[in-house]
C-alpha cells in the first residue's frame, strides 16, 4: 500500500509582527503561495524521473553539504496541479510512469492536492526568485528516497534560505520574502516540523505557527 504523506496544517496562518500598511490577507496568500510552490518543487524533484514544473530548475550546489538551489522564474502555480499528476494518461506507458512515481514519490498526491484547494487560476500566483535547501549532515539524507525508508526522521535538519516575490491578480501587491525557515525531524517518528526563524515580508518581520509534515 502506497504510504500517505499527511499535512497537519495546510493553510499557514501568518502573524505581522510590526504594523504596516501591508494587508495580513495579502501576506497570508503570499505566503502560503511561497509554502505551496515550494512543496511542489521537491515533490516533483523527488520522484524518478522528475518532473518538468513551469519555470522551476533544481541545482545541486555542493554535494559535500547537501546544499540545493530551487529557481523559480514567472512560475505560475495554476500551471503546476496538471504537472504533479503527470498530465494526460493516454497510453499504457504514461499510466505506468504515473502509477511508479506516485509509488516512489507520496509528496506528489499532496502537492497536487494543495494547489488544487488553493483554487489558483492563471496569473493568480506567480513566483520568481531563489530557495537554498541546506541539509545539516550529509549522513542526515543520502538520498530523496531515504524519506520513504527510514522509520525515525530525527536526524534530518536542514534549513531554506528563502529569496522570493510573489505577485498576480491574487494580492494587491507583490510581496518580497527573505528570510530563514527551518525543518528538524521530530524523534521516533517519520514526521518533520518546519519553523519560521527570521522572515520579512517587504521589509516587515512576519511570523507563523509551525507546520508538522509525515508519513504514515
Amino acid at each position: 500500500m502506497v504510504r500517505r504523506l499527511i499535512c497537519c496544517v495546510v493553510l499557514i496562518t501568518v502573524v505581522l509582527v510590526s504594523l504596516c500598511a501591508i494587508e495580513i490577507e495579502d501576506v497570508t496568500y503570499g505566503f502560503n503561495a511561497l509554502y505551496n510552490g515550494t512543496f511542489s518543487a521537491v515533490a516533483a524533484n523527488t520522484t524518478v524521473p522528475r518532473i518538468e514544473l513551469q519555470g522551476v530548475s533544481l541545482e545541486e550546489v555542493s554535494s559535500d553539504s547537501l546544499k540545493y538551489k530551487l529557481s523559480f522564474n514567472r512560475s505560475d502555480l495554476s500551471q503546476f496541479s496538471s504537472s504533479l499528476r503527470g498530465g494526460a494518461a493516454d497510453s499504457w506507458y504514461s499510466k505506468l510512469i504515473q502509477s511508479a512515481r506516485s509509488t516512489f514519490s507520496p509528496l506528489l498526491g499532496v502537492a497536487a492536492q494543495q494547489i488544487d484547494s488553493a483554487g489558483y487560476v492563471e496569473g493568480d500566483a506567480i513566483l520568481d526568485g531563489t530557495l537554498y535547501l541546506v541539509f545539516g549532515t550529509k549522513s542526515a539524507l543520502s538520498s530523496w528516497i531515504d524519506l520513504l525508508v527510514l522509520s525515525d526522521w530525527s536526524s534530518i535538519n536542514f534549513t531554506l534560505e528563502v529569496s522570493m516575490v510573489v505577485s498576480g491578480n491574487g494580492i494587491s501587491e507583490a510581496l518580497a520574502f527573505e528570510g530563514l525557515l527551518e525543518g528538524k525531524g521530530v524523534s521516533g517518528e517519520r514526521s518533520v516540523e518546519l519553523s519560521v526563524k527570521h522572515m520579512l515580508c517587504n521589509e516587515t518581520e512576519i511570523t507563523m505557527k509551525p507546520i508538522i509534515l509525515g508519513l504514515k
